[in-house]
């Protein structure tokens, strides 16, 4: 039986170390590493836009919005905040580890410095966003500040747009939108 067992792993490693079969190529490093970086800059943009959907929804009908509904509306904008945090962290990580492209080494290094302005101001929008207490007073707060603070938001949200935008046209990740 353990003979058996041997032979099976023998031909299991046999394979892992087997060329591809004709036809198949195994992609470069390169492409590889663009494409993670591809996606991981996907993934921190795709981030954001669920910020700029609670940012708009806390908006409508402020004047006429019960207590309830502000600190509802707030408690979303605040955890869409939080929750982009994940994917900035993974696109600066990414970003410090090395150059995607030679030609591309100042808008990334732009691009970083813009995540960690974005980063100083997710960290801002999580604790000016909290609803805690749920008090017809914080609502208040949220009422007469929700208007500035969404501003301040999406303005910081929109110069991270266009770091990223720099950096995929210079580094050749950029794809026009299909007309």
């Amino acid at each position: 039986m353990s003979a058996a067992l041997l032979l099976a792993g023998a031909a299991l490693a046999m394979q892992a170390v087997a060329p591809p079969a004709s036809g198949a190529v195994a992609p470069s490093p390169d492409s590889a590493w663009r494409a993670r970086f591809q996606v991981t800059v996907d993934s921190a943009a795709g981030a954001l836009d669920p910020i700029r959907g609670a940012g708009a929804a806390f908006r409508v009908d402020l004047p006429g919005a019960t207590a309830e509904l502000v600190l509802a509306r707030a408690e979303r904008l605040r955890r869409s905040c939080q929750a982009a945090q994940r994917p900035l962290q993974d696109l600066q990580r990414l970003l410090a580890t090395r150059a995607l492209a030679a030609r591309a080494s100042r808008e990334q290094a732009g691009l970083r410095a813009a995540g960690v302005e974005l980063r100083g101001t997710l960290l801002r929008c999580v604790a000016e966003w909290t609803a805690s207490p749920p008090t017809p007073q914080r609502a208040d707060s949220l009422e007469a500040w929700g208007p500035f603070r969404v501003s301040r938001l999406n303005r910081a949200l929109a110069d991270y747009n266009t770091a990223i935008r720099e950096f995929q046209k210079a580094a050749g990740l950029w794809k026009p939108a299909p007309r």
